[in-house]
């Protein structure tokens, strides 16, 4: 369980490994997913463009699919904590 929230529990996995997510949202009762699993370093993705696209996009869409299929209906995609771009201003807001 986690800290703070008696009934929820941390799964970790790759959410790219679908047979894995498939087994998991059939065994348990999950009603709702978190997902931070999104690479976010700005640097290592112009090296690994492709690792990151694997993991990014082809397994957010995994995840989402098995999602779909189990039925869960409320989805949290955390962003990165990367910001691109010369602010205006400092420090940056949401709406920025």
């Amino acid at each position: 369980t986690l800290e703070g929230a008696p009934n929820a529990e941390l799964v970790e996995g790759d959410i790219r490994d679908t047979d894995a997510l498939e087994v998991l949202l059939s065994q348990r009762p999950i009603d709702r997913v978190v997902h931070f699993a999104a690479l976010k370093a700005v640097g290592e993705s112009v090296a690994k463009p492709l690792a990151y696209y694997d993991n990014n996009v082809a397994g957010t869409l995994s995840l989402l699919a098995a999602c779909q299929r189990a039925g869960v209906r409320r989805f949290v995609f955390s962003s990165s904590a990367t910001v691109y771009g010369n602010p205006q201003k400092l420090p940056l807001t949401e709406d920025a």
